[in-house]
């Protein structure tokens, strides 16, 4: 008996299971949520946060500036704990009855990966060129950082939706895409530019990642009924 295995099949089974449960688009919208969050206040709350740091200077010298200056590590941080978040939800939880498959081969190959550099470094060129020709204003440059980046990551989801056969992703890098370049043609600050960048992100994939979560807590709580 002649058993035919697809491996390349299996593989994408296995590399899938990682954004099975939906947890990965939920720490990916917070990264990026806290990512605009932070910027909109850093750029259109400046007196604020230096009132703040200049205060603290007074008080405590260069440690109370350095705190001060921590803001720049919170979606860093905020992004560290979703982390350990979802590995508690997935052990003691999700995946307590199946198990974790890991599998060893990158979700993201390099020419992907090389092609979503690309894609925002073009329009940053652009930009540039753009800025130098005194046709947009000093600050144009600094949106369209976050709205290439967007791009950029906007393109990664869509390949790495087809390599694993995974439409919500495909449609989340389509339209938060589509939608975040309209905020390039509104007369927007870079905070606020920023701010809705990191909320439209955050918004979409949260909302991809709620059906699939909904799936995995039915499985496993399926998987525990009938043990």
């Amino acid at each position: 008996m002649n058993t035919h295995v697809d491996v390349d099949k299996l593989v994408q089974q296995t590399q899938r299971y990682e954004f099975s449960d939906g947890l990965r688009d939920f720490q990916l919208g917070l990264m990026m949520a806290a990512s605009g969050i932070m910027t909109w206040f850093i750029f259109d709350h400046a007196n604020i946060w230096l009132s703040i740091m200049v205060e603290l200077g007074k008080r405590f010298g260069t440690l109370g500036r350095t705190t001060t200056m921590i803001i720049v590590l919170i979606p860093s941080l905020l992004t560290l704990a979703a982390l350990l978040v979802m590995r508690v939800l997935r052990r003691r939880w999700l995946w307590r009855n199946t198990g974790y498959v890991k599998s060893k081969q990158i979700v993201v190959p390099f020419h992907i990966s090389l092609i979503s550099v690309i894609v925002m470094l073009v329009p940053l060129g652009i930009g540039m060129l753009l800025q130098t020709a005194q046709l947009v204003d000093d600050l144009f440059l600094l949106r369209v950082i976050f709205i290439a980046s967007g791009w950029s990551l906007g393109y990664t989801l869509i390949a790495m939706g087809q390599r694993l056969d995974l439409p919500r992703y495909i449609q989340v890098g389509l339209w938060t895409s589509l939608l975040t370049t309209i905020f390039l043609l509104l007369p927007l600050t870079v905070g606020q530019t920023a701010l809705l960048w990191g909320l439209a992100w955050a918004a979409t994939l949260t909302l991809s990642g709620i059906n699939p979560l909904r799936d995995a807590a039915r499985r496993a709580d399926e998987v525990s009924h009938e043990r």
